[in-house]
């Protein structure tokens, strides 16, 4: 059996200098909250992403309490309340428990035991004899000299009188007198200004510092559609591609052949050697002739293989095809990555595949596969565009900078940088800071994917692929158009932070959409109206006109997705074993209860709860149950006992249900609980040990995606339930997207939250757990990608529950903002 890699684990003393301190000494705490009342400052409560714009000011700082007068605030169901500032030029933010007013009386929040900053700054300054005299030259041209407190590579601190510093204004050019960058002249930007607690009448001025010239700032196309069509044109777009969905959910190929379908389509593979010589590996897709025609690159994701976005693929061609043009569409899987091409024999086993991996490697795979299309007789190309995907944008963007082959390039959901990406996406690690501070990280896991951050980090420190100021410096060596595709939804990167890299150099030919998407894109609405986008700009910058684009018949995606799992030969993954590490956390601490606390799962599990309508002494089966969240969210019942009968095949996850509903009494509460240890998804007739007609109602909570047979669960729903009875169920929706969850979800567990949650123990390894917790749900998405898993769009499921033979079907969306998950609710008839 093949061993898992055994993954690093960051001491203490790493995480104190990686992350910054939080404002806990209760006085401190207190003297920040009474400067904020006599300031009148303004508190906004608008952390959590799912919370319309309020705010509040502090009337009255109580011993344990805070008075504020609030608009707009209420606490009804929330445990805390998210309230941000701003104090001496820094962003904070702090969370209060609420305990009573709202509405026309004050609001009463308990007095929070910490303080925390979120400012932006990328590199912590530190003091340094490095450099300690700049000068720093005013728009005016005028200039004056400055003593540096502290800076870094991407910032300078400096001390001086305050009537000084605000002469210099917020955009300013320094150039180094001393140290190692002696001489250099750069771009400085003003980002902070505070009083210095040393001197009275001097301030601390902050400047972000930049080797590339601020300009105007690119102006940002907000789409309130994809598509920016006419009213009617729009409308049958969407009509168009709803009824081709349709059709395809009636044949939806899993684990086998469709009824009816025609022979498998070709898949057309080509092989060719990287800058070492070693194979790489790609699928082709074309139409017309492909001698001379254009070449559209389409490089891996982070963590996914040349099959994932075979729709983009498929709609690029479609669109040439129907305009009458040729195009050759290659997707490649890139080297010591997860797919066919080259891994270093130490690295074959499944989870272990990147742990070569490097992004200067990655660079040059692209130019490797412009190479060989270039030179390959059946291709000869002169014309080559890059599409790339979420971190494909790190090498993607150096690709563009230094091969001058590029007709364009077009960005879809993609990080700007490394270090803030990669910080995002593991809840707060600075990789990049730490690796310069002397850290040694090992083997971490991100999103699902195990890399040696030393190796790959310290590479990419090397070619200068790490920070927003080398994404810059790319960004304005780049003359083609490009342009940048932002889902508005997208947590793991702020549409900020793009706007600032794409307005580094020659904005006259860049694009910057914003469409309301999040950052899952594969084979739902919204990512097939994104790919279609991205066909009508890959035209005009490979033609020089834009064509309209076309759809590709959405069966034969289907079969060609079949086509391209099938001739990729992988065992069975151990779902028993996956389920138990999701449900219980690998090392059987905290698991599940990381989502269910959040406010985006309540929210899900407290409408369908709505929706079940419990009446007295009920009898609940809740299918799939895990650790026990359905009983728990019940709370009180009406007048007689609620009963549940609790059933899933990890019996571990049942055993820590029946545990917390102890500890909460539920029994006092009027719920009881009863447990059935059994697999929902046999296919004998009967499957969950339970009598015909038993149950008033029937929740399944984000089960049928995960069952091979859906249709059969519904039927023993249908089994179980007494006539009338009720069914609600409930699917992660196509193209989940998990990103605005994790990142809200970890915003809204600071540590005294967290303790009161799941205990001490929990506070010290919290980052730990959480980041385990994010690459086992990145691992379901990746096994619905692979087709062992299927999420359910709402006419889908709605379509299969009728079938089965239910009644007053209704469907709802939810979870999160914007929902994840599509929620149905119907009757067994009377």
């Amino acid at each position: 059996m093949d061993t898992q890699p055994e993954l690093g684990e960051l001491r203490s003393e790493s995480l104190r200098r990686l992350h910054r301190g939080a404002i806990d000494d209760p006085g401190q705490v207190r003297a920040v909250f009474e400067r904020l009342r006599q300031e009148g400052t303004v508190l906004g409560n608008g952390i959590d992403r799912a919370s319309s714009p309020r705010t509040a000011v502090i009337r009255r700082v109580a011993p344990r309490h805070l008075e504020l007068d609030a608009k707009g605030i209420t606490y009804q169901g929330q445990p805390q309340i998210y309230m941000g500032f701003e104090l001496a030029g820094v962003s904070h933010f702090f969370a209060g428990v609420p305990v009573g007013g709202g509405g026309e009386e004050p609001l009463i929040l308990e007095i929070p035991a910490a303080i925390y900053q979120s400012e932006r700054r990328d590199l912590t300054r530190s003091a340094t004899g490095a450099v300690s005299r700049v000068e720093v030259i005013r728009s005016d041209g005028a200039s004056e000299a400055a003593w540096v407190a502290d800076a870094s590579y991407q910032g300078v601190g400096m001390v001086l009188p305050e009537a000084q510093a605000r002469r210099l204004g917020e955009s300013v050019q320094i150039r180094y007198l001393d140290g190692p960058r002696r001489g250099q002249l750069v771009h400085g930007l003003r980002r902070h200004l505070e009083p210095d607690a040393g001197r009275a009448g001097w301030v601390r001025v902050g400047f972000s510092v930049s080797g590339v010239e601020s300009t105007d700032r690119i102006a940002v196309d907000d789409r309130s559609s994809i598509l920016d069509d006419g009213v009617a044109k729009g409308l049958w777009r969407k009509v168009s591609l709803a009824g081709a969905l349709a059709r395809a959910g009636t044949g939806r190929i899993r684990g086998g052949r469709a009824a009816g379908t025609q022979d498998a389509p070709r898949i057309q593979l080509v092989e060719y050697p990287n800058s070492r010589g070693l194979p790489l590996r790609a699928i082709v897709d074309s139409t017309g002739d492909t001698k001379g025609a254009p070449v559209v690159v389409i490089p891996p994701a982070w963590g996914k293989t040349k099959e994932t976005l075979l729709a983009l693929a498929r709609v690029i061609v479609k669109t040439f095809e129907d305009a009458g043009e040729a195009v050759v569409v290659v997707r490649f899987d890139g080297t010591n990555r997860r797919g066919e091409s080259y891994i270093a024999p130490d690295f074959r086993s499944p989870g272990q595949e990147y742990l070569g991996f490097t992004f200067s490697e990655a660079v040059r795979d692209i130019q490797s596969t412009l190479d060989f299309f270039e030179q390959s007789p059946s291709y000869c190309a002169n014309r080559f565009v890059l599409v790339t995907y979420s971190l494909g944008a790190i090498e993607g963007r150096r690709s563009v900078a230094v091969d001058d082959r590029f007709a364009g390039w077009v960005s879809v959901v993609g990080m700007v940088d490394l270090q803030s990406g990669l910080r995002t996406v593991s809840g707060g690690v600075d990789y990049a800071f730490g690796l310069i501070e002397g850290v040694s990280f090992g083997l971490h896991e991100l999103v699902g994917v195990v890399a040696d951050m030393d190796h790959t980090g310290r590479d990419a420190l090397e070619h200068s692929l790490v920070f927003a100021e080398d994404a810059r410096r790319d960004m304005a060596r780049i003359e083609v158009p490009v342009t940048w595709i932002h889902g508005r939804y997208d947590a793991w990167m702020d549409l900020w932070r793009v706007r600032d890299l794409l307005s580094a150099g020659d904005l006259s030919r860049r694009k910057l959409i914003q469409v309301p998407a999040g950052h899952q894109m594969r084979s739902s609405r919204e990512a097939l109206e994104t790919f279609q986008l991205v066909a009508e700009e890959v035209t005009e910058m490979a033609l020089g006109s834009r064509a309209e684009a076309s759809l590709p018949d959405v069966r034969d995606l289907e079969l060609r997705r079949h086509a391209e799992r099938s001739r990729l030969k992988q065992g069975p993954p151990d779902l028993r074993s996956f389920w138990r590490d999701y449900l219980l956390g690998r090392d059987r601490s905290v698991g599940i209860e990381l989502m269910t606390s959040t406010g985006a799962y309540q929210s899900l599990m407290a409408t369908q709860i709505e929706r079940l309508a419990l009446g007295p002494d009920d009898l609940l089966v809740d299918l799939g149950a895990g650790a026990g969240d359905c009983p728990l969210a019940l709370g009180t019942g009406a007048k007689g006992t609620l009963r549940v009968v609790e059933i899933d095949y990890v019996l571990e996850a049942l055993m820590r249900g029946r545990a917390r509903c102890n500890a909460q009494a539920l029994a006092s509460r009027g719920v009881s609980t009863s447990y059935v240890c059994s697999d929902v998804d046999s296919p004998a007739t009967g499957a969950v040990p339970l009598r015909d007609g038993i149950a008033d109602a029937i929740l399944a909570s984000l089960l049928i995606s995960y069952v091979n047979d859906a249709t059969g669960l519904l039927r023993e729903a249908f089994r179980l339930l007494k006539p009338g009875g009720r069914l609600v169920v409930s699917s992660l929706r196509e193209d989940a997207d998990i990103s605005g969850i994790y990142v809200h979800g970890v915003a809204e567990l600071p540590p005294d939250r967290v303790r009161a949650h799941f205990g001490d123990s929990a506070v010290a390894h919290f980052d730990s757990l959480q980041r385990t917790f994010l690459n086992d749900a990145a691992k379901i998405l990746e096994l619905e990608e692979a087709g062992q898993f299927r999420f359910w769009s709402e006419a889908r499921l709605v379509d299969l529950v009728r079938k089965v033979g239910f009644d007053g079907v209704q469907a709802q969306s939810a979870f999160g903002e914007p929902p994840q998950a599509v929620v149905v609710s119907a009757r067994r008839p009377s």
